[in-house]
């Protein structure tokens, strides 16, 4: 097991590697209706957020994530006891002791036998670095994404906004050519009746003029000898 394995298993005690739980199905002697053990903790936690005061979404807990946040806690581990390894100690008893506060309290009277130092208090202030950290690390993880956000998300929203302004002014813009080419439409149509009409009268006048002409002079031709 690796140490990120290893560690995020002191913390979550329920968190078993799927391969080793594969093993001990496989092993001899293995009751058949043993009832499962009951998934890891870690892996059921959600937490719900509103978005936009109308959406909410349930988070899930992230496994590259959980294994990075509990290698940082490792990293900050102090010489002597401090909580980390007095949780080790609770955890090594699990096998011959089911109860839970009488591992807590025989962990914590064998390591005091030989740290007479250690307290109770000062576990609990190991406690309180170790969630001191993990805000950090929220708060740095936060300021990442909001700095994602920012560009990914936040940035391509204001594009969105200046083209809906644009598509807007076009389609007012299509409305004003629409009604344009509505009223000259008409306009233009009763422009070309009105010039049909008169290029029709203007031909008519015309080839009576030139009837008359025509006439005169087939009159002149035959009348005057």
């Amino acid at each position: 097991m690796s140490k990120n394995n290893w560690f995020r298993n002191l913390i979550f005690e329920n968190a078993k590697p799927a391969e080793d739980e594969k093993k001990e199905q496989s092993q001899p002697g293995t009751v058949a209706n043993k009832p499962p053990s009951p998934p890891p903790v870690f892996e059921n936690i959600q937490k719900e957020q509103t978005i936009n005061n109308h959406i909410t979404i349930s988070g899930k807990i992230d496994q590259t994530l959980l294994n990075k946040l509990c290698a940082a806690l490792d990293e900050q581990t102090v010489e002597g006891i401090d909580y980390l390894k007095f949780k080790k100690s609770v955890d090594s008893l699990k096998d011959f002791q089911p109860e839970e506060n009488i591992r807590f309290m025989t962990a914590f009277v064998t390591l005091k036998a030989t740290n007479p130092t250690l307290s109770k208090g000062y576990l609990m202030q190991t406690i309180d670095k170790y969630v001191e950290l993990m805000e950090k690390e929220r708060q740095v993880g936060l300021n990442q994404l909001k700095a994602l956000r920012t560009k990914d998300v936040d940035k391509k929203e204001q594009e969105i906004t200046e083209a809906i302004k644009k598509v807007e002014k076009m389609k007012e813009e299509i409305q004003q050519l629409t009604r344009f080419i509505s009223e000259t439409e008409i306009e233009t149509t009763d422009k070309k009746n009105e010039f049909t009409m008169r290029e029709a009268d203007f031909n008519v006048t015309v080839d009576k003029i030139v009837n008359q002409l025509k006439n005169d002079k087939e009159k002149i031709n035959t009348i005057i000898k």
